[in-house]
C-alpha cells in the first residue's frame, strides 16, 4: 500500500471535518430509527460527540487537524459544570416545543460517559476539571460506576425557559465502565471496575452489558482504549477479544461498516497486532471513502426507551412541568445515532496510527 495513497486519504478527511465544524468548534450526529442512519434523521449538537472526535484527532498530522482539535477543546472546556461534570447534550441544543412554536435549549442530567471523555481529553492538554470525588460517588455498592447523576441541578437559570431530560432510573454499562476507567486509572477504587470488565469480555456478549453501545466492536474499542492508555490489568481478555474480532472481518477486508472497520484497525493497534488483517481493513476504508472525503454514517450507539426511559420537564420561571417527548406512544422504541463527521473521526485515527507505524 502506497503511504501517499494513505495521505491523500487523510488530507481529504480532515478538509471534510474542518467544513463540517460548527461555529462554536462542536460536531452534530444523527439520530435516526435507520442502523444506517438513510432515513428520518435528526441532527443533534453533543458534547460526548465532540469529546470523542476531539480524541481521534491527537492521532492525525498536519496543521488543518491541530486546528480543528484545537476549536474543540475550546468548545469543551465551556462545556464543564462547577462540580467538574459534563452533559450529552452541548449547551447550544435546543428542541421546538410545537405547542407554542418556539425552540428552547435541551438538557439533560449530567453522565459519566461524556464526563470521563472529555475530562481525558482535557487532562491532556493540562486542563484540570474533573471532581474524582463526584465521579467515584456515583458507584453502585459493587464499586461500579452508574450512567447517570441523578442528583445533579440543570445547568441553566431556572428563570428562563428551558427543556430538561431526566431518566428514570440508573444502570451499569460496561462501555462507560471502560471509559471511566480510562479516565481515571487503574487504582483501588476502580479495582472493581477493572476486575467487571475483565470477567464481562472474557465472556460470551458483552454487548448484553450495555443498553446503549450494542456494537460489540465498539465495546473492543473502548476497552482497548482503557488498556493501552494504562489499564494492564485488561491484558487478560486480549486473546479472546481478537479471536472474536478477527472472525468478524468479511472478505473485501471490512468489518462491515466503514466505523466499524474503523475501530477495529484500531483495537489491533491497541493490543500491538500488525499484519495482514490490519492492512486489507485499511484498504477497505479507503476504497470507500467518499469523494467529498467523508466515510458513511453508521450507528455509534443506541437509544432504546424500553430499557432507558425518559421523562422531559419544561422548566421556566422557577416551575417544571413534565411533556411528553416527542412522538409521544406512537414513537420509536430504538433510535441510532451516528454520523459522517464521527465516522471519519475514527477512520482518520485508524489510517493515521497505521500510517504512522509504517
Amino acid at each position: 500500500m502506497e503511504i501517499q495513497h494513505l495521505k491523500n486519504g487523510i488530507e481529504a478527511g480532515v478538509t471534510f471535518l474542518h467544513k463540517q465544524q460548527r461555529p462554536s468548534g462542536q460536531f452534530r450526529l444523527r439520530s435516526s430509527v435507520d442502523v444506517f442512519q438513510r432515513t428520518d434523521n435528526t441532527f443533534e449538537t453533543l458534547t460526548f460527540l465532540t469529546s470523542c472526535v476531539a480524541d481521534c484527532l491527537r492521532w492525525v498530522p498536519g496543521a488543518d487537524a491541530r486546528d480543528i482539535r484545537r476549536r474543540v477543546i475550546d468548545a469543551l472546556a465551556v462545556e464543564v459544570d462547577g462540580p467538574g461534570l459534563c452533559r450529552y447534550f452541548a449547551r447550544e441544543q435546543t428542541l421546538p416545543i410545537p405547542t407554542v412554536g418556539v425552540s428552547v435549549p435541551l438538557s439533560l442530567v449530567p453522565d459519566v460517559d461524556t464526563t470521563s471523555c472529555v475530562a481525558f481529553v482535557l487532562e491532556r492538554e493540562g486542563i484540570s476539571t474533573l471532581s474524582t470525588a463526584a465521579l467515584l460517588a456515583n458507584r453502585t455498592p459493587d464499586g461500579l460506576f452508574q450512567t447517570w447523576f441523578l442528583a445533579e441541578p440543570p445547568a441553566f437559570d431556572d428563570m428562563l425557559p428551558f427543556l430538561y431530560m431526566v431518566p428514570q432510573g440508573n444502570d451499569v454499562c460496561c462501555g462507560i465502565n471502560a471509559n471511566a476507567l480510562l479516565c481515571l486509572g487503574e487504582c483501588e477504587a476502580t479495582r472493581p471496575v477493572s476486575e467487571y470488565l475483565q470477567r464481562t469480555f472474557c465472556g460470551p456478549r458483552p454487548e448484553e452489558h450495555s443498553a446503549y453501545y450494542t456494537d460489540e466492536t465498539v465495546l473492543y474499542y473502548m476497552y482497548s482504549r482503557a488498556y493501552r492508555e494504562g489499564a494492564r490489568s485488561l491484558g487478560t481478555a486480549r486473546d479472546t477479544i481478537l479471536e472474536r474480532l478477527l472472525s468478524l472481518q468479511q472478505p473485501d477486508g471490512s468489518f462491515g461498516t466503514a466505523l466499524r472497520t474503523a475501530m477495529a484497525v484500531c483495537v489491533l493497534a491497541n493490543f500491538e497486532v500488525t499484519g495482514r488483517a490490519q492492512a486489507d481493513a485499511v484498504r477497505s476504508l479507503l476504497d470507500c471513502q467518499g469523494a467529498d472525503g467523508s466515510w458513511p454514517s453508521a450507528a455509534f450507539y443506541t437509544w432504546d426507551r424500553r430499557k432507558t426511559p425518559m421523562q422531559l420537564f419544561l422548566c421556566s420561571s422557577g416551575t417544571r412541568r413534565e411533556i411528553r417527548l416527542q412522538g409521544g406512544p406512537s414513537a420509536p422504541d430504538i433510535k441510532h445515532f451516528g454520523s459522517e463527521e464521527v465516522t471519519t473521526a475514527y477512520c482518520l485515527e485508524a489510517l493515521s496510527r497505521f500510517a504512522g507505524a509504517q
